[in-house]
């Protein structure tokens, strides 16, 4: 059996512009580290009430248990509270297995089929983005 080390959970957040943010979030997202990562994504929301797109760039993502599972449900309805989009940038191959398995994938990204159906005339939004969306 494999032991896992974990990881101290990095939160960089930069502001790309008026309407956007992107946090850089690396190491383990779990019970112990859950609570960090939401107080940041609340503190960000807040800080830029004009925020309309907030990028959680996942590349440097290590495990993710079901309290970093609620943690992402939570940001993403946090964002959609103020009228943002979420977008769950570069996500490591083992956490879109994660979320396929729970059935919170289409959930966390269904913003996605949401701008295609917009762009095709109907649909209910402008919300974009994939597994390996870095914009």
């Amino acid at each position: 059996m494999t032991t896992h080390r974990p990881r101290a959970l990095t939160l960089a957040p930069t502001t790309i512009d008026p309407h956007t943010v992107r946090v850089v979030v690396g190491g383990d997202l779990d019970f112990d580290t859950a609570p960090d990562f939401i107080a940041l994504v609340h503190g960000q929301l807040a800080a830029h009430p004009d925020v309309r797109d907030l990028h959680l760039d996942l590349a440097g993502l290590g495990a993710c248990d079901s309290t970093g599972l609620s943690a992402l449900l939570t940001a993403r309805r946090s964002a959609a509270a103020v009228s943002a989009r979420l977008h769950l940038d570069r996500r490591p191959e083992r956490l879109e297995r994660f979320l396929d398995i729970t059935g919170t994938l289409s959930y966390l990204t269904s913003w996605a089929t949401e701008t295609a159906s917009a762009d095709s005339g109907g649909g209910t939004g402008g919300r974009h983005g994939g597994r390996g969306e870095t914009s």
